[in-house]
């Protein structure tokens, strides 16, 4: 049986739709946990109402905003061999969870993922067809995760998890963004194997303006920050022979903790720019001794960091 988690604020113009969307699945045997967190709206009467239709449908209510809070509710409370989390103004193609189900029974993969569309399209019309698979080893998951800019690697709706991979993996309930890669990356750690089916089979709405992924605050955006330093405090913890993981985050860690330590200093903002500068010392200090990342990896990267000017001009003359 699959879990499909849901988590879903002030969503009563919209979560039918989601909800619809899941439970006119191909695939049958699964349970749908909706986690109404805050609401102060009709939410949860709409999805009691589906409930009410539904014996597959479970409402959870908590008075408790947060989108990791909720998904940690719905783990909680799953009995299904595999987890998909949908989020609740999103919507997913018929035959998702069956496609992604058959590819991990087949070639017995921890984490199955898919591509993602997103756009406003209220209703969008999923093609029909049975997509290539790729395998991925942790280490080249985690490469796509922190150094490309390809959000299909970092996101967890348009994945579908082993469970028993998956263990007591939690989100992090004290960050604001960037919890879905700081799960994504601890996931990909345990898995014992990756892979995608290429296929178009998740719909990510941009109908909500009021996402936090919105939210252009730089006090908001040193989450960013904090979820890369317990990203490489997980892996330190429970894979300390796999230091690769750790450089590859390191990397990442060095290239926005630049960033927000020079806009943070522009702005004036003293405390961000005093919490900023010792993560940006300690990142770059873990990639000049990097010993598993390419060596153009590292030296854009440290080049960036010591001349940003150069680095620019370079950026500019090679047309990058």
């Amino acid at each position: 049986m699959i879990s499909v988690i849901v988590p879903v604020y002030n969503g009563e113009s919209y979560i039918r739709r989601c909800l619809d969307s899941i439970l006119d699945s191909t695939c049958r045997d699964l349970e749908l946990i909706v986690v109404v967190n805050g609401c102060r709206d009709n939410t949860a009467a709409v999805c009691r109402d589906v409930a009410h239709t539904d014996s597959r449908v479970i409402v959870i209510e908590t008075e408790t905003a947060g989108t990791s809070h909720a998904r940690n509710l719905g783990l909680d409370a799953a009995k299904g061999d595999y987890i998909v989390f949908v989020d609740g103004d999103d919507y997913i193609s018929p035959v998702m969870l069956e496609h992604m189900l058959r590819c991990a029974e087949e070639t017995g993969w921890d984490i199955v993922f898919a591509y993602y569309i997103d756009g406003t399209e209220w209703q969008y019309a999923f093609p029909v067809e049975t997509g290539s698979r790729r395998a991925y080893t942790a280490e080249e998951f985690l490469a796509k995760s922190y150094l490309s800019t390809d959000l299909n690697f970092v996101i967890t709706c348009n994945k579908l998890f082993r469970r028993a991979a998956l263990g007591d993996l939690r989100y992090n309930e004290q960050l604001k963004i960037m919890e879905d890669r700081n799960y994504m990356v601890k996931a990909a750690c345990r898995a014992g194997s990756i892979g995608r089916l290429e296929e178009k089979l998740y719909y990510y709405w941009h109908g909500v303006s009021t996402s936090a992924s919105n939210n252009k605050d730089a006090y908001f955006r040193m989450d960013h920050l904090r979820s890369l330093l317990d990203d490489i405090a997980f892996m330190e913890a429970e894979f300390p022979d796999q230091p690769a993981y750790r450089e590859y985050a390191a990397c990442c860690l060095l290239q926005n903790a630049d960033y927000r330590l020079r806009d943070a200093v522009k702005n004036d903002l003293d405390d961000i720019a005093a919490e900023a500068g010792p993560i940006v010392d300690d990142a770059a200090r873990m990639v000049r001794k990097a010993r598993h990342i390419p060596k153009k990896v590292r030296f854009r990267l440290l080049l960036e960091h010591n001349c940003p000017g150069l680095y620019r001009l370079a950026a500019r003359v090679l047309g990058k």
